[in-house]
Formats: structure tokens, C-alpha cells, sequence
């Protein structure tokens, strides 16, 4: 998966940074949280520190859930990352000790690497957006359609039923890595699509 950046290289110790994830499929009751080090933007060619689980998740439409991630880092070094569940306060933690860290050559050799694959990586980051982006799209459709369907146009009902059913049938058994250039222009072009009749659902211009 593509790894988010919390912490930047060389940042000031003591620290303490928060940052606001979700989930990204449909009543997903777990979520594994995976600590790494590095310069890249996938979490296979970074350094794993460490890894745990927050289970006990309400269940709920993809995106709805907020888990709050924080990394703690002490004067010694000492990282403590935590992820708590804001809906039902469920939490859980670990502690990643400096011995555990990159050494200076193996960051530097990092950095390289990032440089040497920035395009390719970007390229690649590219890919795996438009199929991520594309199932939130999917997802918030659901969501709308099941929240309003009282009172939702059944004209508009058909339309994101439909607009839904187009992204789907772009992504389905697609994998971001083998994704041709024209099979990449479709599925952000379908995504956009449902993301217009979202908003048109809405009754405002502003895209969900």
C-alpha cells in the first residue's frame, strides 16, 4: 500500500504528531497500523519498525470511521505510535525503541532511492490513487443513495446507481500495477463522472 508521511526527516525531538485516517472498505471492524522509515511512497520498499492492530471498529460505510493516529517521539528517541478509534474510544499502542531505527548509511541509501525512483514511483502513486479514489467514490454513492432514499429523485437514484456501476466495472479486477495508460484515463474519468452526479444529488457544485 502507499505509505503516509507524519514525521519528516530531521524534525526536533521531543515531538508529538496527530493525524486523522479511515477505513477503506464497506463495515471494516480492523485496521492494521504499520510504522515504517524511509524516503519512499510504498510501504513495501520502506524499513518496518513495527506493526499492530485496532480492532473493535463500529461498522460503517468505508470513509466514516475516524482513527486517530499519533506518534509520540521523547528527548531519548523513543517512539511510541498509537491509534485510537474516536467513535468508540477503543485504542491500542507500541513502543519502538532507537536500537530498532535506520542507521545513518542505511537512511542515506534511502534518499537515494527515492531520488533514483521518484517517476517511477509518482507513476506508480498515480495508479494506485485513481482505483483508491475510485472505491471511496463507490462507497460514498452507497452511503448518499441509503441515507436519502426517501427523498432522493428517483431519477438521480438511477443515475448514481448507474455512475456507480461504470466505476465498478472499470476497477474490477484491475490491479494498479498492470493498469495501461487507457484503462488508468477510464477509471478517473468514470470516478469523475459519479463524483459530478454526486454533487449534483447534493444540490451544490462542491464535489463530496
Amino acid at each position: 500500500g502507499i505509505a503516509t508521511k507524519i514525521v519528516e526527516r530531521n524534525s526536533t525531538i521531543p515531538a508529538r504528531y496527530t493525524q486523522i485516517f479511515s477505513t477503506a472498505m464497506p463495515y471494516q471492524t480492523t485496521v492494521e497500523i504499520k510504522v515504517l522509515q524511509g524516503e519512499r511512497q510504498f510501504a513495501r520498499d520502506n524499513t518496518l519498525l513495527g506493526t499492530f492492530r485496532l480492532t473493535g471498529i463500529r461498522r460503517a460505510m468505508a470513509g466514516v470511521p475516524q482513527i486517530e493516529v499519533t506518534f509520540d517521539i521523547d528527548a531519548n528517541g523513543i517512539l511510541n505510535v498509537s491509534a485510537k478509534d474516536l467513535g468508540t474510544g477503543r485504542q491500542n499502542s507500541i513502543v519502538i525503541v532507537s536500537g530498532s531505527k535506520m542507521s545513518d548509511d542505511e537512511i542515506k541509501r534511502a534518499m537515494d532511492d527515492a531520488a533514483f525512483y521518484a517517476d517511477d514511483d509518482n507513476a506508480r502513486k498515480k495508479r494506485f490513487d485513481a482505483i483508491n479514489n475510485a472505491k471511496r467514490k463507490i462507497a460514498q454513492a452507497q452511503l448518499y443513495i441509503q441515507e436519502h432514499k426517501q427523498d432522493l429523485d428517483k431519477e438521480k437514484k438511477r443515475g448514481l446507481k448507474s455512475a456507480s456501476a461504470a466505476v465498478e466495472k472499470s476497477i474490477r479486477w484491475k490491479k494498479a500495477d498492470k493498469l495501461t495508460e487507457g484503462e488508468l484515463d477510464e477509471i478517473i474519468r468514470k470516478t469523475q463522472e459519479l463524483d459530478a452526479l454526486l454533487g449534483d444529488a447534493a444540490g451544490t457544485d462542491d464535489r463530496i
